[in-house]
């Protein structure tokens, strides 16, 4: 077995739309969404760590649901009438994501501690652990991102592991974009061995791992120093009620891609080119500046469709730039080719376009990979939701697997949740809406954005004027803005 073929097999599966997974949900199985541990645990969250997690990872408001899951007009037994949602966006509304904060801060004890994000406060899970005890000894303080795959399993199958690799980097996205342009800094890791990680934070391997880390350095993230207390013998475990439910026995190529993800020991691969693209003319973009903390409490996933007014040239040049870099991570930005459908952008022309960092602009896809009907699914999808552009983070897989391995899968993944949380703020903080979408034919896609097909799509934002909305929220808590 050649190196990657673990992840190509699992591609085989999670290119595609789950419908059938969709449509025989049982959701009566449906596992608990928050994860809390004994209340004897709690201790209050020194600033400006709590509006850090309170921003990434709170309960922001609680939506109420119109109908059960096959469309009924009552919900079915088992089936919640309505749900907490959190400040990030998520796969089918499921948070498979949990944060975990170990190190020491000042007014905080070293240890580990999870975020539990109904009762806003920290529960320390174990006294004493530092970032060294992970296997990140340079680190003095650093984050947790986790994925519960069972919350995503149950209702998609093996594409719920997609879904979690994205929601993680959603979730990163949210902590760098808020630290960015404060005194402190962020950087996040991809690279790193989950095992000893998921020892001193107690998980249950076939239920819960880390997917992704950032460090933090700055004031006032303090060293643990030479009197940091002992470590506790073991991890205090959740509550039962609370526990996430291991289900991988029921997605083997999601188990396998997981056990094979471990580690990752080859170097990256090269950043992709341009070349063969963009055929057609360039769209110079404006220079836009834009402060991504101030999307995040007007950030919202547009549930409706969008308004029918164009977007401006320069709404279009903030939400690329947002999405094609601006952060630091053992992945570089530039391995995601950033596509854009236009549809109604004044002064850009309608039609396809890839990104050029250096330049920013937009390069307009050459014609003669049209063809008959070709721009038909792109028109549609904006069309069906009224959207006036959507962009697409599409990346190469085949070379990263040669020489990275079967993890190159995850951490391609959640750079792409990065680089769709960026986009999503970018919007809000603009006064647009967005809605994140991952149910697409990856085939039908790639064969539009690049000729090779190599270039695999991972995530699609749409974008649009803030139009109607289906749901009906209430606000929970004020506590989530930076």
């Amino acid at each position: 077995m050649s190196r990657g073929d673990t992840a190509r097999r699992y591609l085989g599966v999670a290119e595609r739309p789950p419908i059938d997974a969709m449509n025989s949900a049982d959701w009566r199985t449906m596992p608990p969404l928050v994860k809390r541990y004994g209340r004897h645990a709690a201790v209050p969250i020194p600033e400006p760590l709590g509006d850090l997690l309170a921003s990434a990872s709170g309960l922001t408001r609680y939506q109420w649901e119109t109908g059960g899951p096959a469309g009924t007009t009552l919900p079915e037994e088992g089936y919640a009438a309505g749900r907490a949602y959190r400040p990030v966006p998520a796969g089918g509304g499921l948070q498979s994501s949990e944060v975990y904060l170990v190190g020491s801060a000042d007014g905080l004890e070293t240890g580990a501690y999870h975020y539990d994000c109904a009762a806003h406060s920290l529960t320390r899970v174990r006294r004493g652990a530092v970032p060294g005890d992970l296997g990140l000894p340079g680190a003095r303080l650093c984050l947790l991102v986790t994925g519960v795959v069972g919350r995503l399993v149950f209702k998609y199958r093996e594409f719920g592991y997609r879904l979690t690799c994205l929601n993680a980097g959603v979730v990163a996205g949210q902590l760098l974009s808020l630290l960015a342009g404060t005194r402190w800094y962020g950087r996040a890791v991809l690279r790193f061995d989950p095992a000893p990680m998921g020892d001193v934070l107690g998980f249950d391997a076939g239920a819960e791992t880390v997917l992704a880390v950032v460090e933090l350095a700055g004031e006032p993230w303090t060293d643990a120093g030479p009197d940091r207390p002992a470590l506790d013998a073991e991890a205090l475990p959740p509550t039962d009620r609370t526990r996430p439910v291991p289900m991988l026995d029921s997605v083997p190529l999601t188990a396998a891609l997981l056990g094979a993800s471990r580690t990752a020991d080859g170097p990256p691969p090269p950043v992709p080119g341009l070349a063969g693209l963009g055929g057609g003319a360039a769209e110079p973009l404006p220079a836009v500046a834009s402060r991504l903390a101030d999307g995040v409490a007007r950030r919202r996933s547009a549930d409706g469709r969008f308004g029918p007014d164009p977007l401006g040239r320069e709404d279009l040049a903030a939400v690329v730039a947002a999405g094609a870099g601006g952060w630091e991570s053992e992945v570089d930005p530039g391995h995601m080719l950033l596509y854009a459908l236009v549809h109604r952008v004044d002064g850009v022309p309608t039609g396809r376009y890839v990104y050029d960092r250096g330049e920013h602009r937009l390069l307009r896809l050459p014609s003669a990979q049209d063809g008959p009907g070709a721009a038909g699914p792109f028109a549609h999808i904006l069309a069906m939701h009224g959207a006036a552009a959507g962009l697409y983070l599409a990346g190469d897989y085949e070379t990263g697997l040669d020489t990275v391995g079967d993890r190159w899968y995850q951490m391609l993944n959640i750079t792409a949740g990065i680089a769709v949380q960026r986009v999503c703020l970018a919007a809000a903080a603009r006064g647009l809406g967005s809605r994140v979408r991952c149910s697409f034919e990856a085939d039908q896609v790639a064969r539009q954005l690049h000729p090779s097909g190599r270039i695999r799509p991972l995530c699609q934002v749409l974008i649009g004027r803030i139009g109607s909305e289906t749901a009906y929220t209430q606000p929970i808590d004020g506590r989530h803005t930076l």
